[in-house]
């Protein structure tokens, strides 16, 4: 099997959606002699902030030497990258071998009358083959979808369960309160892991206490009060954090702050477990995390930049990062989303801010949500918005542009990818 063979064959595999429940994964992991069994994790969920914090985990633990797996979606600019070794993708040939045994198997379980597993289920066993077959330290595991049906909740070896803020997302799987996602969220806390959560509401709060206490875990809170002398220098955060001073991180938006600190408490809670991780690690792990897609430059001139927000919260984050940054300039949006998200309250939130907004519809996504639609709610909030037919027309628009500053692409990740080619190509 070919890298491209290996591509097509779990495209073909979407067509089985998506379902929550470990049956179906842990029988795949059965058969494959579970490989997961051989590794220890670093588990992250939540609703913002997961990939972010992720990067900021996996790049201390590899300042502070450990062979490091990190295991991530959606990927942005590669396919490859959602699996990753000390920052490198794992290679297109270990890929493709890992895949044909993967579909041996997967037949296997078809003609034994089974469910076939679903893209994600199978994208999670080829990166704990491939992390068990490397010989990580450790492995930092991002959460799919919310947490205790999730298939990386198959682990039990997790040292540590990292929470990243709770907000409302995904009511249709993980239903209509805060508490309710809370609680799949805190589904990943097992026995003698490590909790570390960033401060939440009160309601989100009480329900990851209570499954704490239930369990005997140690619960560790990241405080934003603990944050002092932020300071803002172009396009980079320095700040104290307890004790450390002039942290700088290397992720831009001020929403990093609440993942940077997240990931100190994440790194105290190894060095609990063990791990031989000095303040000089921490520090040179922040300033390195490297984390697409979230509020990151493409393209100094004119200044080009995307960023993955795709609900109110991340909403929220990206005004107040663009208020820190951009206050006094001129920023054309191009706004791309699914239609499942609540994508009034988006506009609502970021549509003020911007002198001049496209609109795009996610190419080759049934979730898509048709461009056309997206301008006419963004009408509501915005004089001068305009459909454009394609990510390239899009692009072609922004770089004509002799009025504005700033250029921010932003919505779901499944098309920043695309529009960076554009703008870079040009």
């Amino acid at each position: 099997m070919t890298y491209q063979e290996a591509k097509e064959y779990l495209e073909e595999i979407t067509k089985y959606g998506s379902v929550l429940g470990l049956d179906s994964i842990r029988e795949l992991l059965k058969r494959l002699n579970n490989p997961q069994n051989n590794l220890k994790f670093v588990h992250v969920a939540g609703t913002n902030g997961k990939g972010s914090t992720v990067a900021f985990i996996t790049s201390i633990l590899r300042a502070a030497g450990y062979k490091t797996g990190r295991y991530t979606s959606p990927s942005v600019f590669s396919y490859r990258e959602k699996i990753q070794v000390n920052g490198s993708d794992i290679s297109k040939d270990t890929f493709a071998e890992i895949t044909l045994k993967m579909k041996d198997v997967i037949d296997e379980m078809c003609l034994d009358g089974l469910s076939h597993p679903t893209i994600f289920e199978v994208e999670t066993a080829i990166a704990f083959l491939y992390f068990e077959q490397v010989s990580c330290d450790v492995v930092v595991l991002e959460t799919g979808l919310g947490g205790l049906l999730d298939a990386t909740n198959i682990v039990e070896n997790t040292l540590v369960a990292v929470l990243t803020s709770i907000s409302m997302d995904h009511v249709e799987f993980l239903g209509n309160t805060l508490e309710e996602i809370a609680f799949h969220k805190a589904g990943i806390i097992k026995k003698d892991a490590i909790v570390v959560s960033m401060e939440q509401s009160f309601n989100a709060m009480a329900v990851i206490e209570r499954k704490c206490s239930e369990g005997n875990n140690t619960l560790l809170i990241a405080r934003k009060s603990n944050v002092k002398q932020i300071c803002n220098v172009d396009l980079s955060v320095c700040f104290q954090y307890k004790d450390y001073k002039k942290i700088e991180i290397g992720l831009l938006g001020n929403f990093q702050m609440d993942n940077a600190i997240l990931s100190i408490e994440a790194a105290h809670a190894l060095i609990e477990k063990g791990f031989n991780i000095n303040s000089e690690a921490i520090r040179l792990g922040l300033k390195q995390a490297v984390w697409p897609g979230r509020f990151t430059v493409i393209r100094k001139e004119p200044l080009v930049l995307i960023d993955g927000a795709h609900n109110e919260a991340a909403a929220i984050c990206l005004k107040e990062t663009i208020l820190t940054h951009f206050k006094h300039k001129r920023l054309m949006f191009v706004i791309g989303v699914f239609a499942d998200k609540d994508y009034e309250k988006i506009l609502k939130i970021t549509a003020p801010l911007a002198c001049s907004i496209l609109t795009v519809t996610i190419p080759d996504n049934k979730r898509a949500l048709n461009g056309k639609i997206l301008a006419k709610t963004a009408e509501k909030y915005h004089n001068n918005v305009r459909y454009m037919t394609s990510i390239e027309e899009a692009a072609c628009v922004c770089l004509e542009q002799k009025d504005v500053d700033v250029i921010l692409a932003f919505g779901s990740l499944s098309y920043l990818a695309h529009f960076t080619d554009c703008i870079k190509s040009m």
